[in-house]
C-alpha cells in the first residue's frame, strides 16, 4: 500500500547533511487518486443511529473554526470530516490533526474510529456502545452550539 502524504525517511550524506533517502518521491510528486489503495466497508446501521450520527455529524461541522494557534508534529493523524448540510443548501468540512484530550473533537474522531472498527469487525453489538457516545457527544455538542445566556 502506498501512503497518502510524502514519506520523511531521510538520511546523511556523505559529509553529514540531511538528505531525502532515494526511494522518497520529491516533495513536488504526489500519488494520483488511481495509486492509491483506499479500503471500503459498508455497513448497514439501525435508523435511530443513522440520525445521530448524521446529526452530530453536521453539528460538529457547523461549529468548525480555524485554530487560535497552529500545532506542529511529525506522528499523527489527520482527520477529515465533510458532508453536505442538512438542508442540502452548502458544504461542510474541517479538518484536524490529532486531536488530544477530552475535547469535543477528540471525542468525535474516537466515534468515527469506532465506526471504522465496527464496519470491519462486522459486530453489530457495537451499535448499542456506538449510539451511548454519539447521545454523550450529542448532548455536549448542542450546549456548544446553544450556550446559556
Amino acid at each position: 500500500e502506498k501512503q497518502i502524504w510524502s514519506s520523511w525517511h531521510e538520511r546523511y550524506d556523505d559529509i553529514g547533511r540531511l538528505a531525502p533517502s532515494p526511494e522518497t518521491k520529491d516533495s513536488n510528486e504526489r500519488d494520483t487518486p488511481s495509486e492509491i489503495n483506499v479500503r471500503r466497508c459498508e455497513m448497514p446501521i439501525p435508523n435511530d443511529l443513522g440520525e445521530a450520527l448524521t446529526d452530530l455529524w453536521v453539528t460538529m461541522l457547523r461549529q468548525t473554526r480555524f485554530p487560535n494557534r497552529r500545532g506542529i508534529g511529525l506522528d499523527g493523524v489527520t482527520f477529515h470530516f465533510s458532508a453536505e448540510d442538512i438542508d442540502g443548501r452548502q458544504w461542510l468540512a474541517g479538518k484536524i490533526w490529532t486531536p488530544r484530550g477530552d475535547t469535543a473533537t477528540a471525542k468525535f474522531a474516537e466515534i468515527t474510529l469506532e465506526l471504522k472498527d465496527s464496519c470491519l469487525s462486522s459486530d453489530a453489538s457495537r451499535y448499542s456502545i456506538l449510539l451511548e457516545k454519539v447521545d454523550a457527544l450529542s448532548a455536549r455538542a448542542a450546549m456548544l452550539d446553544n450556550p446559556s445566556p
